[in-house]
């Protein structure tokens, strides 16, 4: 009898959980592309700011240097025989003024290629 007692047991089945995640919808830059910047991404876009900002500040200096100021009076020469950049820089010079220096912003005012200049070339010179 007690076989038929113990018959088989009942059971139950085991009680199932349902999770369910709320998903946020990725919103601004992250939501157009689906892509979103990582610590690494960051640090570099921050060197690149850093980068081309530099290059604004180094390059901009310069530029505002190029600019047309306060214009300069230069008048034309016209080299003669025998006739150097240097001796034409040196009439020109103000007392105290280094030849050297005035040679330079000649080529430089002249574009020329160095500081060779040929009879009959008409050059500027600045007024002293």
């Amino acid at each position: 009898m007690s076989a038929i007692a113990m018959g088989p047991q009942a059971r139950t089945a085991p009680a199932f959980s349902v999770r369910t995640q709320r998903v946020q919808e990725p919103s601004g830059a992250a939501g157009l592309h689906g892509l979103t910047l990582t610590r690494r991404g960051r640090a570099l876009m921050v060197v690149v700011a850093a980068v081309v900002g530099s290059l604004v500040v180094l390059f901009g200096g310069r530029a505002l240097a190029d600019a047309p100021g306060s214009s300069q009076q230069v008048v034309e020469h016209q080299v003669v025989s025998g006739e150097t950049l240097w001796g034409i820089a040196a009439d020109a010079v103000t007392p105290g003024e280094s030849v050297g220096d005035a040679v330079t912003e000649l080529v430089r005012l002249n574009n020329l290629p160095s500081s060779e200049v040929m009879a009959g070339q008409t050059i500027l010179v600045p007024e002293r």
